[in-house]
């Protein structure tokens, strides 16, 4: 037998999903609508495991609510009611169900908002719903080596005029340099789409910051020496030098992950937009 559904006069019924979509969504619809996609695609668990997945799609629900409530504004909530973002709320829901960690939700939430506000072209959109399909297969050391890439090769900070700022750069990424150098992390993260693997090209810290910070460089020549006898910089050549890390680029999905969980680690913001846009 058929289900039958009634709309009302300011509401949309997809029979498909069985979600109803009102028109002018509040940040409670946005929570309905994440306890809708868990009530109809999840199957059926034992008492406590099901017990368990309901505490985790409500955590979810709270901290997706306190950031849509924050970061957007009403009509990029009405977005919600598009059927590619309910898709992507369904993979975070999926993973966030399977893997009960509070950074991982930090990262699917940030995710999940960053789809809503960023949907200004097919490409954006693909690499968002990328990410959050990805995120869930990365252990925290595939984490941690991802964003230390991302972060020395590709971020470039807009604030560093000298050897002082400098030092506080490499205080922001100490976090990460304590990665395991193991293979299997490596070849995982090419596995999962994050990065590729060229073993015959290599390219050292030294070489990446010159190109990155070029009047740093040619205004203090000893900066080479003093990145040496740092603390965080002789450990950052010494990972960098003695594991895959040198050999590898990452994709425009791994990207974005290294930079939310740099940004969320950290605290610093960085220039999202020069990737994703």
């Amino acid at each position: 037998m058929k289900n039958k559904q009634k709309s009302g006069d300011n509401s949309t019924n997809i029979q498909a999903e069985k979600i109803i979509i009102k028109k002018g969504l509040t940040v409670e619809d946005t929570k309905k609508i994440v306890q809708i996609i868990y009530d109809n695609n999840f199957p059926k668990l034992q008492k406590i495991a099901a017990n368990e997945a309901r505490e985790r799609v409500n955590l979810f629900k709270k901290e997706l609510s306190e950031k849509i409530s924050k970061k957007l504004s009403f009509q990029e909530i009405n977005k919600i009611s598009e059927p590619d973002i309910q898709y992507a709320l369904f993979e975070a829901i999926k993973t966030n169900i399977r893997r009960n960690d509070k950074e991982l939700r930090n990262i699917l939430t940030e995710l999940i908002i960053g789809r809503i506000k960023r949907d200004n072209s097919d490409l954006t959109k693909i690499i968002y719903n990328e990410a959050i399909s990805t995120v869930g297969k990365l252990t925290k050391n595939q984490l941690k080596i991802l964003t230390l890439h991302i972060t020395v090769r590709y971020v470039i900070r807009q604030n560093i005029f000298s050897w002082d700022d400098f030092k506080d750069y490499l205080k922001s990424i100490e976090s990460f340099l304590d990665f395991e150098d193991r293979i299997v992390d490596f070849q995982h993260l090419e596995f999962c789409s994050c990065i590729s693997i060229i073993d015959f090209a290599s390219i050292g810290v030294l070489e990446i910051f010159k190109n990155n910070y070029p009047s740093l460089f040619e205004i203090d020549k000893k900066i080479n020496q003093k990145i040496k006898k740092d603390q965080m910089g002789s450990l950052l050549l010494k990972k960098w030098e003695n594991s895959k890390i040198k050999n590898i680029t990452s994709t425009s999905a791994g990207i974005l992950i290294g930079i939310i969980y740099y940004e969320q680690t950290t605290g610093i913001k960085t220039n999202l937009n020069n990737w994703i846009y």
